[in-house]
């Protein structure tokens, strides 16, 4: 079953609440330069929750991304943070699956032979955890993957590497929760639909779409806004 996702008229390109928050950051920081010039705000918006070491991170976690970089065991007495990241092999995903963390894990899994990438995204979702989607996987396989994601509601982040990815994605998961072609979506991503989503609509997707991991946050954002998916007031 699809999810209504409403449209309405494109907005300002310095308004759309899509991307308000969509790109992680590290701390304490390597985004080389801060945004400046008149667009400053709107790129600022577009840059989230911070994405930390959990052996850097220390006892209060809330709102992050940690990378699980050492033992649960290790963790201590800590604030939830929003998730923790964790990338294994297929080989070694029902031991991820079996770790116990204060909050849900997102499980990057790279396929193998034996295992492709909707059948490891259904046992990370039956399992109740989020999933990874690193981008350059082909079409049909992006496909398969959010067939078993959309309507789990669990979640997933999308390691990107560059704004073109972020767009195809967008477009991808948009398409998939309203029944559309998602193979089409990531073949000729529609910006004016991305563009016309209500705010209702847009908060829906990034229940679904967690955040967004680049290596470059500062000039993807600046690259969205150039595309007209800025985050302003």
């Amino acid at each position: 079953m699809s999810i209504p996702l409403t449209l309405r008229p494109p907005t300002p390109r310095n308004e759309h609440p899509l991307t308000v928050g969509l790109l992680l950051v590290d701390r304490p920081g390597t985004i080389s330069a801060a945004p400046s010039g008149p667009d400053d705000e709107a790129i600022a918006r577009m840059l989230g929750p911070a994405r930390v070491a959990a052996s850097a991170a220390g006892a209060d976690q809330s709102g992050l991304f940690i990378d699980l970089d050492l033992d649960p065991a290790e963790l201590g007495a800590v604030t939830a943070p929003r998730r923790y990241l964790l990338d294994c092999a297929a080989a070694d995903l029902a031991q991820a699956l079996d770790l116990q963390t204060p909050a849900p894990l997102v499980l990057f899994v790279e396929p193998d032979a034996t295992h492709g990438l909707a059948d490891l995204a259904a046992l990370v979702v039956a399992a109740g955890q989020s999933v990874g989607l690193v981008a350059g996987r082909s079409n049909e396989e992006i496909a398969d993957f959010f067939a078993v994601l959309t309507h789990s509601m669990v979640g997933f982040v999308l390691r990107a590497a560059d704004a073109e990815d972020v767009v195809r994605l967008l477009a991808a998961t948009v398409a998939s929760m309203r029944g559309d072609d998602v193979r089409a979506a990531l073949a000729q991503p529609n910006l004016r639909g991305l563009l016309g989503l209500g705010d209702e609509a847009a908060a829906t997707v990034r229940e679904i779409l967690l955040g967004i991991e680049v290596a470059d946050p500062v000039g993807v954002a600046a690259e969205l806004l150039a595309r007209g998916l800025g985050a302003g007031l």
